[in-house]
């Protein structure tokens, strides 16, 4: 049960680095000023177009997400947050290329247990909808996003085999031993060992994902176009 909730966390986690996902859906981003021609096309995937509205929209939640100061920015980090922002747009359109042609599918109770777990977090009915208005969006814009996210998971836990990681005792003492070394107040290897354990096997599955991203990205055309 821990790594299969790793596994979520871990997969969750890199595909927002990675730029994979977005909660909010493309049409409905908080209004920023944009250039003028949102529609513009910015790169294609095997064909499939991400336009400059995706884009801006994209960059937009991470800004929100990450609490950047934008106007703080200058030229070169600018250019480099549009940059991670495009190419976490490719990413999404290979994963869900990808899993298109697998065919892997989750019912609807399983986006229903999430939908109800974020409920959860608000103390009722009415305060969950003024957080969705805040965010923009709708309930049934949050289900598609839901359903996205769990299909992709549910893919990478199959094509990336994660559940089959292992760690031995080995590696566990080895990274005991380097964190000892330059902390002096660690707890004991009894106390720390299941968290060490979970450390590494989110490392291993980050580094599974990341080289099969880079599969993805050899094996399909991607074509960046010229942007403003």
């Amino acid at each position: 049960m821990q790594q299969k909730t790793l596994i979520a966390i871990v997969i969750g986690a890199l595909i927002v680095i990675a730029g994979a996902y977005y909660y909010f859906t493309k049409d409905t981003a908080p209004s920023e000023e944009i250039n003028a021609d949102t529609s513009s096309v910015v790169a294609r995937v095997n064909g499939v177009e991400i336009t400059q509205n995706e884009l801006d929209a994209y960059e937009l939640k991470m800004v929100t997400d990450q609490q950047i100061d934008k106007s703080s920015l200058d030229e070169e980090a600018l250019g480099q947050l549009k940059t991670q922002a495009l190419d976490g747009l490719v990413v999404q359109s290979l994963l869900e290329q990808a899993v298109k042609k697998d065919g892997t599918k989750v019912s609807k109770s399983d986006v229903d247990k999430q939908i109800e777990t974020i409920k959860g977090n608000f103390e009722n009915e009415e305060a969950y909808q003024s957080a969705l208005s805040t965010q923009g969006t709708t309930e049934d814009i949050l289900r598609t996003e839901i359903e996205r996210d769990l299909v992709i998971q549910k893919y990478l836990e199959k094509v990336l085999d994660l559940e089959s990681i292992t760690v031995s005792e080995e590696e566990i003492q080895a990274l005991y031993d380097q964190e000892s070394a330059v902390n002096e107040n660690l707890a004991e290897l009894s106390e720390v060992s299941e968290q060490i354990k979970a450390f590494i096997i989110q490392q291993k599955q980050q580094e599974l994902f990341a080289a099969y991203v880079q599969e993805l990205k050899a094996d399909a055309e991607i074509e960046i176009l010229n942007q403003e």
